[in-house]
């Protein structure tokens, strides 16, 4: 068997085989550990260990002697407890000394290359172990991995606008506290400069670190072309013409001269 062992780990000692014979076996400090030929032991320290054979058909006593070197145990560490976010990406690990494995929920590789997988294990507390193995004697060490729930977020529709409308500022986020991007740019407001379908995120960071946002569309309508054709663009004083505006499906009309705010209401006007 080995000479050497690591502390924790055993040894098998076997003198050597004699006919009838009787065995003693003592380290030093117990005068007799067993009376079989082999011997299993489990030394703390560097120990020697001396069996005493007795030759039953000459009565004499021969002995021999085995030196056991015990090493000290490692000092394995897995590291900082960790908290990562839920559906983040993979975390590697790693220990010390380098070459053991590691062991638990959501963790895989081999050959000294191991991660943590967050949507493996989902959200939860989980003790990760770490173990390296000296002279076949495992020695561990743990450490916690939090996966941090993600925050819920959401982000409230938006009325529509019109190309001209005011500037208006960005909201409608929850929980508050957190950003938008309007087409993948930073903004804190938003002018309807240009007819379209402007994507906007809400990001919001929770004191985990952890982020999660929600998306919404702002549309941006285009403006009518829109005319005012007259039955005559010339009239006596006492006459009228008609003033017809553009026919838009279900649009609705104000008209006004500069000074009555509110002519009609109708597409056509006569006025004199």
């Amino acid at each position: 068997s080995n000479d050497t062992v690591s502390v924790g780990g055993s040894v098998s000692l076997a003198a050597t085989d004699l006919n009838n014979a009787s065995y003693t076996w003592s380290d030093g400090a117990s005068a007799n550990l067993g009376t079989d030929r082999i011997l299993l032991v489990s030394p703390a320290f560097t120990t020697t260990y001396s069996v005493a054979v007795v030759n039953p058909l000459t009565g004499c006593t021969s002995s021999a002697s085995k030196t056991i070197v015990v090493l000290s145990a490692p000092s394995v560490n897995a590291g900082n407890d960790l908290a990562v976010c839920e559906g983040g990406a993979n975390v590697s690990l790693t220990g010390s000394p380098a070459g053991g494995t590691w062991a638990g929920n959501g963790v895989s590789g081999s050959g000294g290359a191991y991660s943590f997988s967050p949507a493996s294990a989902g959200v939860g507390a989980f003790t990760l172990t770490y173990t390296y193995t000296q002279l076949g004697v495992g020695y561990s060490d743990d450490l916690v991995m939090t996966v941090n729930s993600l925050p819920a977020v959401t982000l409230n529709a938006f009325n529509s606008l019109c190309v001209g409308d005011a500037t208006i500022t960005l909201g409608g986020g929850n929980p508050t506290g957190g950003s938008y991007t309007v087409n993948g740019q930073s903004a804190s407001d938003f002018t309807p400069t240009a007819a379209g379908a402007y994507t906007v995120v809400y990001t919001y960071t929770d004191n985990n670190g952890c982020a999660d946002s929600a998306t919404a569309v702002l549309t941006v309508n285009a403006l009518d072309a829109v005319s005012i054709t007259a039955s005559n663009d010339t009239v006596s004083v006492g006459g009228s013409v008609s003033l017809a505006a553009t026919d838009l499906n279900n649009a609705s009309y104000t008209w006004s001269d500069g000074a009555s705010a509110n002519l009609g209401t109708d597409r056509i006007l006569l006025v004199s």
